[in-house]
């Protein structure tokens, strides 16, 4: 395993750079604090620090709970169970698809990242333990975690339904559903991670870039636009500039 990490740290200065370019479709206002992302329905959803909005068509939802206060953070990859995190509380609140509560879980230890996994059971990342976690909801106990990450200081963390990464001060770490190290890619400056498939796209210094094992290419947006936030559902890119919402096409030729 180590030579296998000390490979994909020394392979980093070896990949592919190149860039990719956008199409811009469409521009909207957005009155909010943070773009969350898109389902595969189409839905949207954005959030204030204490009020997470869905827009379905013509309908808007709306979830806000006064006891837990200050949202973290919302994974919407099952838009039927919703994920709610609020790290103030170590608590999560679970949502079905009108934004109606379906369960509250509260953890024992500190957590500071949460995400779904497979079936009933959560991703979290204990900061106590400087340990990733498959949490099961139904039994409260640990299916599997990862070895200690002592030293580094997580930023972000996704999942999917094979793998779990977790953006840090030191870079990429891809977990398996076991919670094995697979792999490492070295990128300190990376603020924010988004996953759709076999590419992560980071936010690095301001600029977007999508990164896959054997290339980091910088995709082109207008520089007038700033980069709050952003979503990637296949070959949609949305960003949020704080003020609006930018819908871009990812080149359809790549």
């Amino acid at each position: 395993m180590p030579i296998k990490i000390t490979f994909a740290i020394l392979f980093f200065s070896l990949f592919c750079r190149g860039q990719i370019s956008c199409q811009l479709l469409e521009t909207t206002p957005a009155q909010t604090d943070c773009y969350v992302g898109v389902d595969f329905l189409k839905n949207h959803y954005h959030r204030t620090a204490t009020v997470l909005h869905k827009e379905s068509g013509q309908k808007t939802f709306t979830y806000t709970n006064l006891r837990f206060g200050e949202i973290h953070s919302v994974d919407i990859s099952n838009p039927l169970k919703i994920v709610v995190f609020y790290r103030n509380f170590n608590t999560v609140v679970l949502l079905d698809n009108r934004l109606n509560e379906l369960e509250t879980i509260s953890f024992e230890a500190t957590v500071s990242f949460v995400r779904k996994s497979s079936g009933h059971k959560l991703w979290r990342y204990n900061a106590d333990a400087q340990q990733l976690e498959n949490y099961d909801t139904k039994t409260h106990r640990i299916s599997s975690s990862s070895p200690p990450l002592p030293h580094t200081r997580v930023r972000d963390m996704k999942s999917d339904l094979n793998f779990v990464f977790l953006l840090s001060d030191q870079g990429i770490y891809t977990y398996d559903y076991l919670g094995n190290l697979i792999d490492v890619h070295h990128d300190p400056s990376a603020t924010q991670l988004e996953i759709e498939g076999t590419y992560r796209y980071v936010l690095s210094k301001g600029e977007l870039f999508r990164i896959s094992n054997t290339r980091r290419e910088e995709i082109e947006l207008p520089k007038e636009i700033s980069i709050k936030s952003f979503f990637v559902f296949k070959k949609d890119l949305y960003v949020f500039d704080g003020i609006q919402r930018h819908h871009f096409l990812i080149d359809k030729n790549d």
